[in-house]
C-alpha cells in the first residue's frame, strides 16, 4: 500500500480518475463503472460516494487487470462484496495484504460473504434493501 504515487489527483475529470486507475483493462473499466454507478445507494454512509472505492483503489495500489480479478475472481462480479471488501479495508477489517493475496495468489482466501456481514455489523446502512414504497 503506497500513498507516494496515486494515479487520482483532485483536477481529474471522472473520466480521467477511471481511466488512471483500470490502465485501459476493459474490466477494470467495468468493474470501476459498475463501483462508480451503484457506491452511493450501497455505501451511503460514505462521505465520498462515488469517487470512495476507486480512491481506496489507487490507495491500495490496485489497479488494471487486478482490479478485474479482484471483481471477478474474488468478489464473484458482485459489486455489493467488492464494495464490502473495500471498506472493510477502510474500517481496519481487512488488512490490505489479505486483499493482495486473494488477487495475486488465493482468490478463496477472502470470503466476501463474511466481509459483508462483518461490515454490516459496522456500518449497519451499508447495502440495505431500500424501503417498500408507501401505497
Amino acid at each position: 500500500m503506497s500513498y507516494d504515487n496515486p494515479r487520482i489527483d483532485l483536477g481529474m475529470t471522472t473520466v480521467d480518475a477511471l481511466t488512471a486507475v483500470s490502465e485501459g483493462n476493459p474490466g477494470a473499466i467495468v468493474a470501476c463503472c459498475t463501483l462508480a454507478n451503484s457506491a452511493s445507494e450501497i455505501d451511503p454512509d460514505s462521505g465520498l460516494g462515488w469517487l470512495g472505492p476507486i480512491l481506496q483503489l489507487d490507495t491500495l495500489d490496485i489497479y488494471g487487470s487486478r482490479i478485474w480479478l479482484l471483481f471477478k475472481d474474488v468478489c464473484g462480479q458482485d459489486e455489493t462484496k467488492m464494495l464490502a471488501v473495500l471498506r472493510a479495508n477502510q474500517l481496519g477489517l481487512l488488512p490490505a495484504a489479505e486483499i493482495e493475496r486473494a488477487i495475486d495468489e488465493d482468490p478463496a482466501s477472502i470470503d466476501p460473504d463474511k466481509v459483508l456481514a462483518d461490515v454490516r455489523a459496522a456500518l449497519p446502512n451499508f447495502a440495505t434493501e431500500p424501503a417498500a414504497a408507501a401505497d
